[in-house]
């Protein structure tokens, strides 16, 4: 089935949330649902503090007979930091690579993209059952080519699928809860599945719908949350955190970062400036154990940027931290940016742009807790479990590119940190699992790459990337640079200092 209208959606689409704000309709949509799966301690949860499942009762008369359509895909990332999801298991081409990279790196075919995905949603649509009920009697669309349903009575079913309607009657109360398939505990049915311990972040959204095509013109979003699905791996195959009893899940803790500083970006109006940094991230593995990469790994990094003094040291002049979340065997630009007001760059100076990520989880922690505090300070952050996450307001107030060409001056914003982050620039759905406390490991015990391994919280775990440049000239609203040097330092990575003609990007056709 081709699915023209669902096919593809950007997780971080403002209008699956900014149409929310329907009074009418009664609904619970959960934040974030996390079923956890341990076959070789023999047990299987829903993580969380919040119920996972999800209600809908006391629709419009103009929705009667249309569909409350459930759609789960796994999240996908392309080269630029994209996020989408793709429900019928295909992928849209995104046909980039990554141009005038510093040493060699090997980028997985879109081949090969496309088939690790198809495999998340197929273990995904197996391994999660969505439990649906309707009080005044289910009635599931006859059709469903992305959907299986398996009847349990008049008033409930099992779903499995991308794309799963329900038609909606006068008196329809829904309540959808997320369970495991039971066979997807056991480990030597996943192995006869062929399904493999991973690690799977999906858009999980309802809508209502004009039919139950796929192809409807008509779409209502109700709302959307992250689920996550993770089956633990076994303890021979990788190292993995302290075992500490059931309803604790276990992650690897080897990291494999692959990292270069990218192409950046530097906007000036007047005395103010926007820096946009994009640090290309791999998700690695070593080549003979592909099992650490097959997990989510948070990504915390503390920028620096720095002015050149006359005996060639460098001058601190403002520090922040960013941070986000690569997916699985995820590699690509991971974007953010900084606003900085009644700051110059000038034609002449030489700059130094640095990106630590020594103390990875140690940073992720420091941007997430900033980010919380900075949005709850707004009042912008709903706490309420029972109700939609809607954190647009903040977001949406940072002014696209387009203002850079007005008269107006960037907005004043209150720090995420006492460093005065103001990163702002991460997909939406990526926020909300951010925050919404899905467990990650305490710390990675080791950071490994080409040169062995270092303890993560040793000295010799030092991973830090840069880039040297001159500002050439300020040209209708960016600074042009010039005479670079990249390099990168690291205690368990190749080291390199280099002098491109070029900065490391993404190229796409």
């Amino acid at each position: 089935m081709k699915v023209s209208r669902l096919f593809l959606f950007s997780l971080g689409f403002l209008g699956l949330t900014a149409g929310t704000g329907r009074a009418d309709i009664l609904r619970s949509i959960p934040e974030a649902v996390h079923l956890h799966v341990a076959p070789e301690r023999k047990w299987a949860a829903s993580l969380g503090l919040t119920p996972a499942k999800a209600t809908f009762a006391n629709f419009d008369n103009a929705d009667l007979g249309r569909w409350l359509t459930l759609a789960i895909g796994p999240e996908f990332v392309n080269l630029n930091g994209a996020h989408s999801a793709a429900f019928a298991g295909r992928l849209i081409p995104d046909r980039c690579e990554v141009a005038h990279s510093p040493v060699a790196v090997t980028l997985q075919s879109w081949d090969d993209k496309q088939e690790f995905y198809g495999q998340q949603t197929r273990m995904l649509n197996y391994c999660v059952n969505l439990r649906v009920t309707d009080a005044s009697g289910i009635f599931p669309a006859e059709q469903h080519p992305a959907c299986t349903i398996t009847p349990v009575n008049e008033k409930e079913v099992i779903a499995n699928g991308g794309l799963c309607y329900f038609r909606i009657n006068p008196a329809s109360s829904f309540t959808v809860s997320y369970e495991i398939n039971p066979e997807c505990t056991d480990a030597f049915q996943l192995n006869q599945l062929g399904f493999k311990a991973q690690d799977i972040f999906a858009y999980n959204g309802f809508y209502i719908s004009g039919d139950a095509t796929g192809r409807s013109n008509s779409l209502k979003p109700l709302g959307s949350g992250v689920l996550r699905f993770s089956v633990e791996p076994e303890k021979d195959s990788v190292p993995l955190s302290a075992d500490m009893g059931e309803g604790s899940p276990r992650w690897p803790v080897l990291a494999y970062p692959e990292i270069h500083m990218g192409e950046p970006e530097i906007l000036v109006k007047g005395s103010d400036a926007r820096l946009i940094t994009k640090l290309f991230f791999k998700n690695d593995c070593p080549p003979d154990n592909d099992t650490s990469c097959r997990f989510s790994l948070p990504i915390g990094i503390q920028y620096s940027l720095k002015t050149a003094r006359s005996d060639n040291r460098f001058d601190t002049v403002d520090q922040w931290y960013a941070g986000g979340i690569s997916p699985a065997a995820w590699e690509g630009f991971f974007p953010s940016q900084r606003d900085a007001t009644n700051f110059e760059f000038k034609s002449g100076q030489r700059y130094r742009l640095e990106a630590d990520v020594t103390w990875l989880s140690l940073y992720h922690r420091l941007f997430k807790e900033g980010f919380k505090n900075y949005l709850i300070q707004l009042g912008q952050w709903n706490i309420d479990p029972d109700a939609p996450l809607l954190p647009i307001p903040p977001v949406a107030r940072i002014p696209s590119l387009d203002s850079l060409k007005t008269n107006s001056s960037f907005p004043s914003v209150k720090p995420l940190l006492p460093a005065q982050s103001n990163d702002l620039q991460l997909e939406f759905n990526q926020l909300r699992s951010l925050l919404t406390g899905i467990d990650w490991p305490p710390y990675y015990e080791s950071m490994c790459g080409s040169e062995g391994c270092a303890k993560a919280l040793s000295g010799n775990a030092k991973l830090t990337v840069g880039l040297d440049f001159t500002v050439d000239r300020i040209e209708e609203g960016r600074a042009v640079i010039k005479d670079f040097k990249v390099w990168r330092d690291s205690g368990f990575a190749q080291d390199y200092s280099i002098n491109p003609d070029s900065l490391m990007k993404a190229d796409c056709r």
